[in-house]
């Protein structure tokens, strides 16, 4: 086991991730995979990050695992600066097929909390899929708690096969965001995407707002959204939000009680599916266990399901 060194490891660390993670690698991490290629052949098209010393506190380091010639395991550490301080994700985490069960991702996330609790880090995070339980007891054991499970879902750009003509609730009204319901809006957003998630998604709350203050982070920050809102008699039941996206695919998010929220899905999803501001792939990070069948339905598939867990070294 030694330090990562992105000067000559990208490659190697590139191709043993690539290999591992075969089976979920989406659009956007196969692009990232090809950065790291491509930084490892022209490491001054990427800047310092890929191309410092291993000794270097940088935003992307962490260890890996030689054996009969070639990096076998591997481990990163991404730094996430978070209220003033720093948290550190446990990312990447890989053993090549062939050398499994041997331990070696055991050794290198206790080699990577040493590291973080010498330089005085406080939290520590990591995201492992739901169908993987033997990594899961892994980080179980060195002291990581479950905080959540959520499923990223994703849809192609068409249109709903969801038949949106069906017998309408009575007093049924579908309109855009309006000032006043704005703290019911911001509520139900608080519990879909609790804090304890909110900071490692592309949402902040303030590009949501109504008005010239929201109108003004939007304009400063480049964000682009569209909200549509569902009322009864007057009564707001819920809010889908669309939000441009440098992705493969463009955000909804989904700010809905969870009481009635399967169907506020069916209602309102056909209607935003058939609007969307352009033609492309939408995903959902929603609550792993909620609406499943409503989404489903919606034309949504399932994509993975993370347990994120937290570990406090201090």
């Amino acid at each position: 086991m030694r330090q990562f060194d992105p000067r000559r490891d990208l490659i190697a660390v590139a191709d043993l991730v690539e290999l591992c993670f075969a089976e979920n690698l989406d659009i956007d991490s196969r692009r990232f995979i090809q950065r790291m290629r491509m930084a490892a052949q022209n490491p001054g098209l990427f800047g310092w990050r890929f191309a410092s010393p291993p000794r270097a506190f940088h935003p992307y380091s962490g260890y890996v695992w030689e054996q009969d010639g070639g990096i076998v395991g591997n481990l990163n550490l991404i730094q996430h600066p978070y209220r003033g301080g720093n948290r550190y994700i446990i990312a990447n985490v890989s053993v090549h097929p062939d050398y499994r069960s041997r331990g070696i991702a055991n050794t290198l996330t206790a080699e990577a909390l040493r590291f973080l609790s010498k330089k005085g880090v406080v939290e520590v995070w990591l995201q492992v899929r739901q169908n993987n339980p033997a990594a899961v007891k892994i980080y179980a054991n060195h002291g990581f708690r479950e905080m959540a499970r959520r499923t990223t879902w994703k849809s192609k750009s068409i249109h709903s096969t969801m038949d949106s003509t069906s017998e309408p609730m009575a007093g049924l009204k579908i309109s855009t965001q309006s000032k006043k319901d704005w703290g019911q809006h911001r509520n139900w957003l608080s519990s879909v995407y609790p804090p304890d998630v909110k900071w490692l998604l592309p949402i902040n709350f303030n590009a949501f707002r109504p008005g010239i203050l929201g109108g003004m982070y939007r304009f400063v920050n480049d964000i682009r959204i569209k909200h549509w809102c569902l009322y009864q008699n007057g009564r707001l039941l819920g809010v889908i939000s669309w939000q441009a996206s440098h992705r493969s695919a463009d955000y909804l998010w989904l700010a809905i009680p969870e009481t009635n929220d399967k169907e506020v899905i069916a209602k309102l999803m056909p209607h935003v599916r058939k609007r969307m501001p352009r033609k492309r792939d939408m995903t959902i990070d929603f609550p792993g266990d909620r609406s499943v069948e409503a989404l489903q339905d919606a034309g949504f598939k399932a994509q993975q399901t993370l347990i994120w867990m937290r570990l406090l070294l201090r």
